[in-house]
């Protein structure tokens, strides 16, 4: 699935330009009155006798408090805009739109506009920016861009590559009762790093897992599927084979075939499948059509 990247831009040129951003002494300002506002809500429910004097101005406080957050999380929209467009185009191939990721943005924004301290010295953005980074990796990997596994197959993998390490692959495939081929697959998956911070590949969703090894000699899964469909063309061809009458399957084994990589001429099968070289040939033409119509008439192997 494509995504529009081109509008996501748009979206935030145009939410970068319709809003102020603050300087160190605004946001300060904001949080000293957040954080009035939130003692003040403490205050006021934990308190069971007031009088009406103080109440108004503990709920003036928190009103206070209120338009400031309301401030705070306005003016930082850009800055959600802009991480949950990277998140975005990092993952061009998952589930997830861009509202989806400014969402996620804006909730981080909201949350953290709660607990910022100006007291700490640090600007708003340093304060939220690990939260902001690290909520959208997670984002991106509950929508496909990160593989989940089981503990009992990450111990599964745990053992595989110890057997590796000692006996090689086929020997690791034996020890843990795999196929030649299901063992070069796992070995492939759990050889493959990528870091989420990393883009997806925007071209093509079927990653090549051979291009994240290291390992020059390691089957890509595109080799490893191209020999798994000549093993099962080869069985269905040999039953095929079989299911020839004698004189064909004698004939073709001995033309195709041959003993020990070489074929036999025409004129050795004169006199026991036909009279002439010609005669031959054409039982030969004959002989590869009836095969031809088995190999496409029998089902296809699993």
């Amino acid at each position: 699935m494509k995504k529009n990247i081109k509008r996501t831009e748009n979206y935030y040129r145009k939410s970068s330009d319709s809003i102020e951003m603050l300087s160190f002494e605004e946001e300060q300002d904001l949080s000293k009155k957040i954080l009035a506002g939130e003692d003040a809500k403490k205050e006021l429910a934990d308190c069971v006798e007031m009088s009406e004097a103080k109440k108004t101005s503990l709920l003036q406080i928190i009103d206070e408090g209120e338009r400031a957050y309301d401030r705070l999380v306005l003016a930082n929209q850009p800055r959600a805009s802009k991480i949950a467009a990277e998140a975005y185009r990092k993952n061009p191939h998952g589930l997830n739109d861009f509202d989806d990721y400014l969402q996620t943005a804006m909730k981080v924004i909201c949350r953290c506009a709660r607990t910022y301290d100006w007291k700490k010295g640090f600007r708003f953005g340093t304060y939220v920016f690990r939260s902001l980074n690290n909520e959208m990796i997670r984002e991106n990997a509950r929508n496909g861009y990160a593989l989940r596994v089981s503990e009992e197959d990450l111990q599964v993998m745990k053992d595989f590559l110890q057997q590796v390490e000692k006996c090689g692959i086929q020997g690791a495939a034996d020890a843990l009762g795999m196929g030649h081929n299901e063992a070069v697959g796992l070995l492939l998956a759990v050889k493959m790093k990528k870091s989420l911070n990393e883009p997806a590949d925007s071209d093509d969703s079927d990653t090549e897992l051979g291009e994240l090894i290291a390992d020059e000699d390691v089957m890509t899964s595109a080799d490893v599927e191209e020999k798994i469909d000549l093993e099962i063309m080869s069985e269905k061809m040999q039953a095929a084979f079989s299911a020839l009458p004698d004189n064909e399957s004698f004939l073709l084994k001995g033309r195709i075939i041959g003993s020990d990589g070489e074929t036999q001429p025409l004129r050795t099968f004169v006199g026991k499948v036909a009279q002439s070289t010609s005669g031959v040939q054409k039982k030969q033409i004959a002989a590869i059509k009836h095969l031809r119509e088995l190999y496409i008439s029998l089902p296809r192997a699993e």
